[in-house]
């Protein structure tokens, strides 16, 4: 994949966050502060055109481009967190102009990684990491199997589909839903199924190129 590629990744994504806003509103209004379908749907967008018309051709710079764009106009919590993803990968990934499937898996797991470690949440704390994680996972072991890009992103959004429904059983640990305590039982985490649209929108890129 190219820097071609990469845009057309986002603009899907940014059209995906546009059409579940009002659904991710829902999410977060039950445990959260009803915000999180606005910022991920500005998010994205801005973070679309920011490269849209980039002539650069180093994906770890068109990553760093979209990192600082999200910080800059959606300053909230999920919108730190993932302009931290992105700017980690970019500032830790080979500047290259194309990349294989295990590359894309080294991509998506320094995204999880900077996340990680700026929100400092573990795994079945009710958040975006618990999507994001299976689908780092399953995409990295198709990966490196072999699998290309369209059977690969396949897996790992199917993955990060079953780890935002498995959301629904964990007690939020984080942010202002930790408030509620054992009343987030039975919700979706709001984090974990903008991760989760991510997953899908990868898989439709790759499923319609």
């Amino acid at each position: 994949m190219n820097s071609t590629d990469l845009k057309g990744i986002f603009e899907v994504i940014a059209t995906k966050m546009k059409n579940n806003r009002d659904w991710l509103v829902e999410l977060d209004s039950r445990i959260g502060d009803s915000d999180i379908g606005f910022t991920a749907a500005k998010g994205f967008r801005e973070a679309y055109r920011a490269i849209k018309n980039s002539k650069e051709s180093n994906l770890a710079q068109l990553l760093l481009i979209v990192g600082k764009k999200m910080s800059l106009s959606v300053p909230s919590t999920i919108g730190t967190l993932l302009a931290c993803g992105f700017m980690n990968a970019g500032r830790k990934m080979n500047g290259l102009s194309e990349w294989t499937t295990l590359d894309f898996a080294k991509f998506l797991i320094l995204f999880y990684e900077g996340i990680q470690t700026l929100g400092n949440a573990n795994l079945n704390e009710k958040t975006i990491l618990d999507s994001l994680h299976p689908l780092c996972q399953e995409f990295t072991a198709a990966a490196e199997a072999g699998d290309d890009f369209k059977v690969a992103s396949k897996r790992a959004a199917l993955a990060g589909r079953i780890g935002f429904d498995r959301t629904r059983d964990m007690i939020a640990r984080h942010g202002k839903a930790s408030v509620y305590g054992n009343k987030t039982l039975s919700f979706e985490d709001p984090g974990a199924a903008v991760a989760m649209l991510m997953g899908e929108s990868i898989y439709e890129y790759f499923n319609n190129t």
